[in-house]
Formats: C-alpha cells, structure tokens, sequence
C-alpha cells in the first residue's frame, strides 16, 4: 500500500511545484482512525522509500532513498551511484513520493 501526497499545484494560467516541508513519520504511521470497517491488521506503516525531484516542473533531477530490507540501512541513490544516507535527510521539502509498508500482525 503506498500514500501519494500531490505536489503539484494548477490554476488556469499555471502549474508550480509545492516545495513546502511536510513531516511524514518514519516509523508508526497510525491510520485506525480512517480505516473503515474491522482491521485483522492494525494499519501502522514504517516509511522505507522516498522519491525527491529537485528543479522545475520543465526540467529537474530525480533521486531516491530507501531503507534496506536487511541492514536497516537508508541508501541515497543518485543516477548511476548508490550511498549510504543519512536517516535525518529522509524526511525532505523534496520528498515527492513516500512509500510506505504496512507491519505484519
């Protein structure tokens, strides 16, 4: 299951790209409050992936980071070079997609 937050911004003449700050946890998204219906599994999400664009709507650069399955380890991924990344970068003004998994039982 994955979460979109739209970055994008249209009027009639326009389109911007919204660069404002938004906190997305990292661990323990808590959705029982929109749930509808009975949960075998609680819906609480850990973030494990994000994809930034920096740059204009015409033109731009895409990066991603994401949590390894096995090491707990973030990694920065940048064209062909792949790092290790700082957990405190994750979370970003140019965050435009967060994938988040929802835990087990």
């Amino acid at each position: 299951r994955r979460l979109h937050d739209f970055r994008l911004q249209f009027d009639r003449w326009h389109r911007n790209k919204i660069e404002t700050y938004v906190e997305a946890p990292k661990v323990g998204l808590d959705l029982s409050d929109y749930a509808m219906g009975p949960q075998e599994v609680k819906p609480v999400y850990d973030l494990y992936g994000v994809s930034n664009h920096s740059g204009w709507l015409s033109g731009g650069h895409y990066t991603a980071m994401v949590k390894h399955a096995d090491d707990g380890q973030w990694y920065y991924f940048n064209d062909s070079s792949v790092s290790r990344g700082r957990e405190s970068d994750v979370v970003s003004a140019a965050n435009y997609l967060l994938f988040y998994k929802r835990r087990d039982g």
